[in-house]
């Protein structure tokens, strides 16, 4: 087997995968805050659940692409002092 170390990324790259594994999870939440909104508080509770399927996948995205950017810098700057990931191929 071949050993590779990744030793920089592109900071968007990963940003654009964390910011859709957050919309994803913001989706799923949202989903469940219908259904135990529906559940429990009856149709205002559906209201509110509706609005959270629209925001919080929203929200949940813009924090993981911005948190995502920083991990990717973070991770470029750690990679040159300590050594990146190494990779059995």
């Amino acid at each position: 087997m071949a050993h590779l170390e990744i030793k920089w990324i592109d900071p968007m790259s990963f940003a654009k995968i964390e910011g859709a594994i957050g919309a994803t999870v913001g989706f799923v939440i949202g989903l469940f805050v219908t259904v135990f909104g529906t559940i429990f508080a009856g149709p205002f509770g559906a209201v509110g659940g509706i609005v959270s399927i629209i925001v919080l996948p929203i929200g949940y995205g813009l924090v993981g692409l911005v948190a995502g950017y920083l991990m990717g810098i973070v991770y470029n700057f750690a990679a040159k002092k300590i050594g990146g990931i190494k990779v059995k191929t």
